[in-house]
């Protein structure tokens, strides 16, 4: 993010814009683009929990196959249960995790933890709680690249570099934020789940 100055301009109008958000839909699009301004990534999900079913909801914006981000639609997969996954490990323990070789780690499942068009390297997740500590989803960036990297680009390659502590710390702040916003639109706005 650049100087500390720059940063704090960034985390304020993410701030604003999950705190405007007019409904569900526009607050995920919101975090969306904020997890992504504040993480290069190649993908971005965020998980909700709730489903009277016990199922998960898995929201990210589709890409083309050049990893373009068409972010005024949302894509959303309706999972059968929560638990399997690094998504679903964070969800059941409220405790975030980044693994830095997906492959090596038994808890990823390529199902759950996905990043459609990219094969997944590395995963940095966390949970989005309640004001009362109640786990209502979670915020999942798949494969960190280099700052110089730009979807549909060939000259610059999309090498997953590994998560640092500035990630993790980034990660926290994004789900901090969206927890109150989430669990205000959540509450007020049940027709989201009926899809």
């Amino acid at each position: 993010l650049g100087s500390s100055g720059a940063a704090l301009e960034v985390v304020l109008a993410i701030s604003r814009d999950l705190g405007g958000a007019p409904s569900l839909r526009e607050l995920l699009r919101a975090a969306l683009r904020g997890a992504a301004r504040l993480v290069r990534t190649q993908q971005v999900a965020v998980y909700l929990t709730g489903e009277d079913d016990g199922s998960l909801l898995c929201v990210s914006f589709p890409q083309d196959e050049l990893g373009n981000r068409r972010q005024s639609e949302l894509e959303v997969i309706r999972l059968p249960r929560v638990g399997p996954g690094v998504a679903g490990h964070v969800l059941v323990t409220a405790q975030p995790l980044t693994v830095a070789h997906v492959a090596n780690d038994r808890r990823f499942d390529a199902e759950v933890d996905r990043a459609p068009g990219y094969v997944v390297d590395n995963l940095c997740c966390a949970p989005v709680l309640s004001a009362l500590g109640k786990t209502l989803g979670a915020v999942q960036l798949a494969n960190k690249v280099s700052e110089r990297w730009q979807p549909g680009r060939h000259d610059v390659q999309a090498e997953p570099r590994p998560f640092d502590a500035a990630d993790e710390r980034a990660r926290a702040l994004m789900c901090a934020i969206l927890g109150p916003a989430l669990e205000r639109q959540m509450l007020s706005n049940e027709r989201f789940y009926t899809r």
